[in-house]
């Protein structure tokens, strides 16, 4: 933070910088600016107090949205994976008519979710509030937990180009083969690209606007891509990535050209 003081024995402006520390500066915003005095060394300190809050979300219909949530304190959900899971899957019936939303993937991990939707209407905010507080519902009732079901405030991250999306796509789908769940995406029942099939998976739609485009058509191919190992630096940008409002990872790029989804993934710089 910048002040600027004023000492009574000189006719100058002088300016005095304080270090603030920032857990994350990048997710700053100024909602509120506070001007005040102080004495500090002689000088008399006009400084300005900085109020900080999360961004405000961006609502477009134009890109997908990489969104995730964690139970409350990492706990497990508390209920069997089979009845959250149709929890889940109620919520969404719903939600589809009204708030419109088109669901591209969707995993369930035991004290977390992973989605990938759009919103033709651009209202993910609208649909996030229901969503959240209808699924905890469920949840807590079935649970008896008198707790918040979710820890703190739910990750929203603007998919924007076709890299991406794959990018995501391949990391959420292969969160329970990471997590030594299972040695196979499809094999994962708790997900939309489960060879069992399930209610869920037949809501599934491609973008709109071509974000999916790399992806090829042929499923075999797909799913091969999908079960490769990511790339350990690779995981741990979209990590990082999923938690920033608009999805960016600098060091990693796919292909422009049809992906060969059997293939690694190449490492070119994202423009």
């Amino acid at each position: 933070m910048t002040a600027w003081a004023y000492s009574p024995k000189s006719t100058n402006w002088v300016t005095v910088t304080f270090r603030v520390r920032c857990a994350s500066p990048r997710n700053i915003k100024l909602s509120n600016l506070t001007l005040f005095t102080l004495t500090w060394g002689g000088l008399g300190i006009a400084a300005v107090c900085l109020t900080m809050s999360r961004p405000p979300v961006i609502l477009t219909d134009q890109h997908p949205y990489h969104i995730t949530a964690r139970s409350n304190n990492r706990d497990w959900f508390d209920v069997p994976m089979s009845y959250c899971f149709g929890i889940y899957i109620n919520v969404f019936d719903e939600c589809l008519t009204r708030f419109n939303i088109k669901i591209h993937a969707f995993v369930l991990m035991n004290n977390h979710f992973h989605l990938i939707l759009s919103t033709p209407d651009k209202n993910v905010s609208a649909f996030l509030k229901y969503f959240m507080t209808e699924t905890s519902k469920g949840i807590g009732k079935k649970s008896q937990r008198i707790n918040h079901i979710y820890g703190g405030r739910n990750h929203k991250s603007l998919l924007v180009s076709p890299e991406y999306y794959a990018l995501c796509l391949k990391y959420v789908y292969r969160n329970p083969v990471k997590a030594g769940i299972c040695e196979r995406v499809e094999d994962y029942r708790w997900s939309t690209i489960s060879k069992k099939h399930n209610k869920l998976s037949a809501y599934l739609s491609s973008p709109r606007f071509g974000h999916d485009s790399l992806i090829g058509d042929n499923k075999f191919e797909y799913i091969e891509w999908l079960n490769k190992n990511q790339n350990a630096e690779v995981e741990a940008n979209i990590q990082r990535a999923s938690r920033s409002p608009i999805f960016k990872v600098k060091e990693y790029s796919l292909s422009k050209k049809r992906l060969d989804l059997a293939g690694e993934l190449p490492t070119r710089g994202v423009p």
